[in-house]
């Protein structure tokens, strides 16, 4: 016990965790792990034990495969850090979309983390409004108790000149409902929002025969993210490996169909076969080994 209770103590000491974090991975409640990690708890310790001891070594599998190789700065993590900055300046409704694996979610909790003023909420699917506006009280510490329009109300008074961006992520999962009183909120409040999502939010914004005009004459940034180009790909193959020949790179853009998060499966998987092979050079024969690796990283 007193071993696991050291190794659990310089866990959350090396890595920053919580005991909150570490008793929500153990499966117990927050004050079961701070009695146990104090030598006072009188339950059952066996298990407990058995449970951290099973949490630090997957956590210690896992920090074989992490990497502080950073972001990488592509065309469209650029586009996308532009039309926020845009949206952002000039407190307007600007509409982001892209394919799926573009990396939209990447660039835009980059942002977030990088402007503290910016609100992240990650729409899912069947997202109500009521869903929508809950989420925003809690990121603002405001009630959410009552109506949505008590709720609006309360979010409008607290965004009024502030000067803040409100960005929704996967927004294409709202319903028209929560569409139409985020722009209400924008009216009244006068802050930035950023709608983002897959193509088919265009059309949940513009609505069938133009049904959703307020809402789609608001739009006054509009922005499309493409997919990878082959710089973009020569970037990230060059920020994860110091050799690799030439002809991966195309070789890469073929496999992964210029879809960033594809890129990075690839990138992962061929990272560990060359790992368990002791290669150093990347080639055309790890990236087709990955490859066969891809159906379940998809």
């Amino acid at each position: 016990m007193e071993q696991i209770i050291e190794q659990l103590n310089d866990y959350m000491s090396r890595t920053g965790a919580s005991q909150t974090k570490v008793a929500k991975a153990l499966g117990i409640s927050p004050a079961t792990l701070s009695y146990f990690l104090k030598g006072s708890y009188t339950g059952d310790i066996d298990s407990i034990c058995d449970k951290a001891k099973d949490f630090l070594d997957t956590e210690a599998e896992r920090a074989k495969f992490k990497t502080n190789d950073g972001i990488v700065q592509t065309s469209a993590f650029k586009t996308i850090q532009k039309f926020c900055s845009l949206v952002l300046a000039h407190q307007i409704c600007g509409m982001l979309t892209g394919d799926a694996g573009c990396g939209k979610t990447t660039a835009l909790k980059e942002f977030a983390k990088t402007h503290p003023s910016v609100i992240l909420v990650e729409a899912d699917f069947g997202y109500t409004a009521k869903a929508l506006f809950d989420e925003l009280c809690a990121a603002l510490g405001l009630d959410d108790r009552g109506n949505l329009y008590q709720k609006r109300a309360r979010i409008v008074a607290k965004l009024k000149d502030s000067g803040r961006l409100i960005i929704i992520d996967e927004a294409e999962h709202l319903p028209y409902r929560a569409l139409e009183l985020i722009r209400r909120v924008h009216d009244k409040a006068g802050v930035g929002i950023a709608l983002c999502g897959m193509p088919r939010l265009e059309k949940n914004v513009q609505g069938d025969r133009n049904h959703y005009a307020q809402l789609n004459s608001r739009i006054s940034a509009p922005c499309r993210a493409k997919l990878l180009k082959d710089a973009d790909i020569k970037a990230y193959i060059d920020s994860r490996f110091e050799n690799y020949e030439p002809n991966v790179i195309e070789q890469c853009a073929k496999t992964c169909r210029r879809n960033f998060r594809l890129l990075s499966h690839l990138v992962m998987w061929s990272r560990e076969l060359m790992r368990n092979n002791q290669r150093d050079t990347l080639d055309n024969e790890i990236i087709e080994s990955a490859s066969q690796m891809l159906v379940v990283a998809q």
